[in-house]
């Protein structure tokens, strides 16, 4: 028998309230004999029935928190995660809490936790922004005098819209089995899935959140610390290409083929897995996910398993954070492989969109290759086509950026960008491989 639910905030697939102001609601707007009661005695005195409502409703928040509060002390205080790791774990595996930060808030502060740990804020968030900036505009007047900062004109609805919907972004989502209860939880039961999500968070703040960035951005790719884009995101593009490859032999009953073209994938990686580079974050869902198609058809191949060893041998470490990320997928059962997969996927997808925003090429084309593999019922189909329509004329208008910043001057690299828009163009749930 699965253990209850924690009740708190509404799950995306149930369209009933768990709650509202005087009690618990049942099916069918049935109520129960304590909702009577109090809404009789709301009608009788209605100053005294608003305390006694909101005392039944402070007794239902501690009552709500209480089996959270010791994981959620583990988290934020013992191993001292930020806060914003805090409630994604929470929500996305244990689905406590809501995904903003005023209730953590509240709760840290009742729980007098602000002292010693107060709350991690990101990086710019001390930047205070002066109205009054230096900007030349070519104009003899105003050049080098300080004036006021003209305001860029807003996108339109679609492309402001994140793609993907914040309900996609939990564990059980998928699954047929009820979200875990925290309190009847062994200790290290879901430590592989918060590992999977600790990992990809540090690793994407460490490469793009910190003050002193390596890295940077434009709408094609990731720029290195001269501006330039760096050769190894072409080698990280043709491994999946390869995996793919091979998944297109095993179909023909080519399997010696096949495997010899994932050896070729594994050498390739062999070369450039022991440097961090931002598109590792990128193409690794991609790897591990057609590495894991070809699993289920030929087991005997074992090309995740040699994935995985290939990488820790060159992050032996736990505490680094790709050591910590293979470590932790495996030590995840098969029958949960795909689903840590999918939400390590829709990880660095939401943290990269915060960083870096979702115009642009790599981000787009994650969501587009997710999109590819699992269910599009929460991805906003409309705004991914307008976020593509966008990128793809910021760089072929004229005085765009051009063909030449996709890292050469023929077209090798724009099919992707078009096969990806098409597939986000498609209507129906998805298309699956």
């Amino acid at each position: 028998m699965a253990p209850p639910h924690i009740t708190g905030a509404a799950t995306p697939r149930s369209g009933l309230p768990y709650h509202d102001r005087i009690g618990f609601q049942l099916p069918h707007g049935r109520r129960t004999k304590t909702q009577e009661r109090l809404e009789a005695q709301r009608q009788a005195n209605p100053m005294r029935s608003r305390l006694t409502d909101e005392a039944h409703w402070k007794r239902m928040t501690e009552k709500k928190w209480a089996p959270a509060k010791e994981k959620i002390e583990q988290l934020y205080c013992h191993e001292k995660l930020p806060l914003r790791l805090v409630m994604d774990i929470m929500w996305c595996i244990y689905q406590v809490g809501v995904q903003g930060n005023g209730q953590y808030l509240d709760r840290l502060g009742k729980w007098c936790h602000f002292k010693n740990y107060p709350v991690t804020k990101p990086d710019n968030a001390d930047r205070v922004r002066d109205d009054s900036e230096t900007i030349d505009d070519g104009d003899a007047n105003t050049a080098g005098k300080q004036t006021r900062a003209q305001r860029k004109p807003k996108p339109s609805l679609q492309i402001q819209r994140n793609v993907i919907s914040p309900h996609e972004f939990d564990f059980n989502l998928h699954a047929s089995a009820p979200p875990p209860s925290v309190s009847s939880l062994s200790p290290n039961r879901y430590r592989p899935h918060e590992g999977v999500l600790v990992s990809v968070d540090r690793f994407i703040h460490g490469i793009f959140g910190s003050r002193k960035e390596k890295w940077s951005t434009n709408i094609t790719g990731f720029l290195d610390s001269n501006g330039r884009q760096c050769p190894l995101t072409k080698i990280w593009r043709t491994l999946p290409e390869r995996c793919y490859g091979a998944s297109i032999l095993i179909r023909c009953q080519m399997n010696i083929k096949a495997e010899t073209n994932i050896q070729r994938m594994l050498d390739d990686l062999r070369k450039i897995c022991h440097l961090e580079h931002p598109a590792f974050i990128v193409y690794f869902w991609r790897l591990c996910l057609r590495l894991h198609s070809i699993d289920s058809h030929l087991p005997f191949m074992k090309p995740l398993d040699r994935l995985f060893a290939l990488l820790l041998e060159c992050w032996p470490d736990r505490s680094n954070h790709i050591g910590l990320l293979i470590s932790s997928l495996r030590e995840v059962g098969n029958d949960e492989l795909r689903h840590v997969l999918r939400i390590g996927y829709v990880k660095a997808i939401r943290t990269l969109t915060e960083l870096i925003g979702d115009e642009n090429i790599m981000v787009l084309e994650m969501v587009s290759f997710y999109y590819r593999f699992f269910s599009a019922k929460f991805i906003l189909k409309q705004a991914l086509i307008a976020k593509f329509q966008s990128v793809w004329h910021q760089i072929h208008t004229p005085g765009g950026l051009g063909v030449d910043m996709w890292g050469g001057k023929d077209d090798r690299y724009i099919p992707p960008l078009a096969s990806c828009h098409r597939q986000a163009a498609k209507t129906g749930s998805g298309a699956k491989e």
